[in-house]
C-alpha cells in the first residue's frame, strides 16, 4: 500500500467518525464504535516513511468521542448488557486498545484518561494495561508519569459502566502497583527520578498502592544519588515510618550524611531546609540526635555563604528552644578547653554533640554582615519565640547584600547614589555602575564592608 493510501485511509476513517457526530442522533452504538475502533486499531504512521497517517489531533477527536459516546449519549450499558448475545467485546476489552493506543503514541490524548482515572472499573483497566505496556514498550514510562500528575488525593469508589460491579478496591489497588513497580524497574534517568519522587511526595502514589512499603527498596537506591533526589527519598521513607508503621533503623543516619556544604548551597536549598525541618522536628527524636544535627548545622555557618548561614541559624533556634535538654551546649561555650565533638563519625549517636559547645553560633554575633550579627546576639537569652525558619531559606547574597546595602544606606535610588559615590571614590566600583553590578558574588564583600 502506497503512502497516499495510507493518508487517504487514516482520513476517510476519520471524516466517516466525524460526519457520524454531526448527525450524532442518528447513529447507533455500534456503528460509532466501529469508526472509532478503526481509529484507534490502525497504526498512526506509514509502517515504511513514518509519516502520520491520522495527525495527533484527530486521534485525540476520536477518544474525546470514544469516551461521550460510552456514557454521555449513547446508552452504553444496555449495549454492554448484550455483548455476550451479539459477541462483541465487553467494556474492558474495548478500554484495553484505547489504553494500549494512547500509551504507545501519548501526546494530549493521555488527558483523556483523567476521568476514567476516577472510577475503579476504568481506573483498574488502565493500570492493568500500563503495567504491561511498561513491561513490553519501556518508551511509554513518559505517558506513565502524566498519569500519575493526574491522580487525585482520593480514592475511587463508583463504577464508570454502572451495568457491572465495580471491581474490588484490593484489585485496583494491586494493578495500580503492579504498575509503579513495573516502572520503577525501568532504567530511570535523574530528571524522571526527580518527578516520580515529586508525585509520591505530593500524595499521588502510596496512598493508591496495595502495600506502600514496597517503595522501601527504590526510595533506598534511589538515594544514592545524592542531593536533592537523596532528600526526596528520604521524605518517602520518612513517610513509610510515620505514617505505615515501617522501621528505617538508619534513617536519621542518612538524613545527617546530607548536611554538607554542596548540598546546602544546592539551587533547591529551600526544599532541602524545607525537608530537613520536617525530619528533625519530631518531639521523639533523642537529645543526643538532636544535638548531633545541631552541631552539624552550627559546624556549616563557618564554610557557607550568607544566605546558608541566615537559612541555618533559626533551624538551630528553634531546635534548642524545642529541646530544651540541649540548651547547655549555649551554656558551656567557654568551660571547655577543646571540642569534643566528632564531625567525622557518620553515626550521629556517636558524635559526642552534647558534650560539645556552640562556640560556632556564639561567634555569628560578631559577623560583619548586621543580619547575621543581631540573629547571632538571639542565642544569649533564648527567650524570644520560635523564629519563622522557613522565611530564612531563600536567602541569596543577592538578598542579604541588598539588606545590608538597605541597613547601611537606606532605602530606594538616594541610598544607591549614596552607596555608589562612596565605592566609585574608593575605586571598589566603575563610574559608570549600575544597581545590578552591586548585588553580584563579586562585589558582595567589597560594599558589606
Amino acid at each position: 500500500m502506497g503512502n497516499n493510501d495510507y493518508t487517504m485511509q487514516g482520513q476517510a476513517a476519520v471524516e466517516t467518525f466525524l460526519s457520524m457526530l454531526k448527525r450524532r442522533k442518528g447513529i447507533g452504538f455500534q456503528t460509532a464504535r466501529t469508526a472509532l475502533l478503526d481509529i484507534f486499531t490502525s497504526p498512526l504512521t506509514n509502517p515504511s516513511t513514518q509519516q502520520f497517517i491520522i495527525r495527533p489531533k484527530w486521534f485525540e477527536n476520536a477518544l474525546v468521542t470514544f469516551r461521550a459516546i460510552l456514557v454521555e449519549k449513547y446508552d452504553a450499558d444496555a449495549y454492554f448488557r448484550t455483548a455476550q448475545v451479539d459477541g462483541v467485546l465487553a467494556p474492558e476489552d474495548e478500554m484495553h486498545r484505547v489504553v494500549d493506543k494512547v500509551l504507545l503514541e501519548g501526546g494530549d490524548g493521555v488527558k483523556q484518561f483523567e476521568e476514567w482515572l476516577r472510577f475503579m472499573d476504568t481506573r483498574s483497566v488502565i493500570y492493568k494495561r500500563a503495567s504491561e505496556m511498561l513491561r513490553s514498550h519501556p518508551c511509554t514510562k513518559t505517558f506513565f508519569l502524566q498519569l500519575l500528575n493526574m491522580e487525585s488525593h482520593q480514592t475511587p469508589t463508583k463504577s464508570y459502566f454502572q451495568s457491572q460491579p465495580p471491581p474490588n478496591l484490593k484489585s485496583v489497588q494491586y494493578w495500580f502497583s503492579a504498575a509503579v513497580l513495573q516502572f520503577l524497574k525501568l532504567d530511570l534517568n535523574d530528571e524522571e527520578a526527580l518527578e516520580f519522587l515529586s508525585r509520591v511526595n505530593e500524595g499521588r502514589v502510596m496512598r493508591h498502592m496495595y502495600d506502600a512499603r514496597m517503595l522501601k527498596g527504590y526510595f533506598e537506591a534511589v538515594f544514592q544519588r545524592g542531593g536533592i533526589h537523596a532528600m526526596l527519598a528520604l521524605k518517602g521513607l520518612f513517610s513509610l515510618v510515620t505514617k505505615y508503621y515501617m522501621d528505617v533503623p538508619d534513617f536519621y543516619t542518612k538524613v545527617y550524611s546530607l548536611i554538607t556544604p554542596q548540598n546546602v548551597e544546592l539551587d533547591q536549598r529551600a526544599l532541602f531546609f524545607d525537608l530537613l525541618l520536617i525530619f528533625v522536628s519530631s518531639s521523639h527524636i533523642s537529645a543526643g540526635l538532636v544535638a548531633a544535627f545541631i552541631k552539624r548545622l552550627s559546624r556549616l555557618t563557618l564554610r557557607s555563604s550568607p544566605g546558608v548561614i541566615l537559612a541555618v541559624i533559626p533551624l538551630v533556634y528553634n531546635l534548642l528552644r524545642d529541646h530544651p535538654q540541649t540548651q547547655l551546649l549555649i551554656d558551656r561555650t567557654s568551660d571547655i578547653p577543646h571540642d569534643p565533638y566528632n564531625e567525622h563519625e557518620r553515626d550521629p549517636s556517636k558524635t559526642n554533640a552534647l558534650e560539645s559547645s556552640l562556640w560556632e553560633i556564639t561567634s555569628l554575633k560578631y559577623h560583619y554582615i548586621p543580619a547575621i550579627s543581631k540573629l547571632g546576639k538571639l542565642f544569649e537569652s533564648l527567650q524570644k519565640d520560635n523564629l519563622d525558619a522557613k522565611a530564612f531559606f531563600d536567602e541569596t547574597y543577592e538578598t542579604t547584600a541588598a539588606a545590608a546595602a538597605v541597613m547601611s544606606y537606606g532605602e530606594g535610588d538616594e541610598g544607591w547614589n549614596v552607596l555608589r559615590k562612596e565605592k566609585v571614590m574608593d575605586g571598589l566600583l566603575p563610574a559608570m555602575a549600575t544597581p545590578d553590578m552591586l548585588f553580584t558574588v563579586d562585589t558582595y564583600m567589597t560594599f558589606c564592608t
